[in-house]
């Protein structure tokens, strides 16, 4: 999440991590840098993740950096940006950037695909900061929300990013998904009148 720093980067010996939480439904662990400017959180679920950025050194970005299904192949991989009610794809070959546009949902979301299982990525956010692609090498993916280049975009915190697999790589199916992953739900809530009698239709949003 942050260059130089190496905030939240495998292998970098700048932050240290604990387990805060072991519950059925999720596990939770508390990310915090040795220089103070970075505090997070994951909460892993069955088939997702998402992180809470608590604090930050500002500007920062979030990157993906892998290999769908296990290996780069930039003729038969792809990634599909939403921003379209039928999504935007492109082979895993063609670079871009450019702002995520938001689909069914307040935030931003892509995902990237080895035949019919993707690996989707979520901003909750939606910004204005410019988003980027690109295959390194052929070896990896390379896309960052807030990046291009080596320039850090993203200056909002408390943020939200939510990552998760999917068996399926049809645009609607992936949206559904994706969405019951990380849009709020509403709920049509039922409240006890001081009779002790169900009043109906009250509206809660959680």
């Amino acid at each position: 999440m942050g260059y130089p720093e190496g905030y939240c980067h495998p292998g970098k010996t700048v932050s240290s991590s604990r387990l805060i939480s072991d519950g059925p439904i999720k596990v939770s662990i508390l990310s915090q840098s040795d220089d103070n400017k970075m505090r997070c959180v994951w909460d892993i679920f069955g088939d997702h993740a998402r992180l809470t950025v608590l604090k930050m050194r500002k500007p920062y970005w979030f990157l993906y950096e892998g290999t769908p299904g296990g290996k780069l192949d930039e003729d038969t991989d792809y990634c599909v940006r939403s921003g379209s009610p039928n999504g935007v794809r492109t082979p895993a070959s063609m670079k871009w950037d450019g702002d995520l546009g938001a689909v069914g949902g307040p935030g931003e979301w892509l995902y990237f695909g080895d035949g019919d299982r993707v690996l989707y990525l979520v901003h909750h956010e939606d910004d204005e900061a410019v988003d980027s692609y690109w295959p390194m090498r052929g070896e990896m993916t390379v896309f960052g929300f807030g990046r291009k280049g080596i320039d850090k975009f993203m200056e909002t915190v408390p943020a939200h990013f939510t990552v998760g697999f999917c068996d399926g790589s049809a645009f609607a199916h992936v949206a559904r998904v994706v969405n019951s992953a990380y849009v709020r739900p509403v709920v049509e809530a039922e409240s006890l009148r001081p009779s002790g009698k169900l009043a109906k239709g009250v509206t809660a949003s959680n």
